[in-house]
């Protein structure tokens, strides 16, 4: 479930823009979007982390209480 969940979260205009301007010469646009991707992409790892390892450690430490 998490995998089809995630899989159309990435960024992937990003991700094709950077080609497109990478392809057209355009390199400080390619930069600049590929970065955003990058940043994106890093922001829904950790959110996704955040999401699955929160509840395991909240309920191990209830759970020696």
């Amino acid at each position: 479930f998490l995998i089809t969940g995630i899989f159309p979260m990435v960024p992937g205009g990003g991700l094709f823009w950077t080609s497109y301007y990478i392809a057209s010469g355009q390199l400080p646009m390619a930069l600049s979007t590929g970065y955003t991707a990058i940043e994106i992409t890093v922001a829904i790892v950790i959110g996704i982390i955040i999401v699955s390892e929160f509840p395991n450690r909240l309920f191990q430490i209830r759970k020696t209480k």
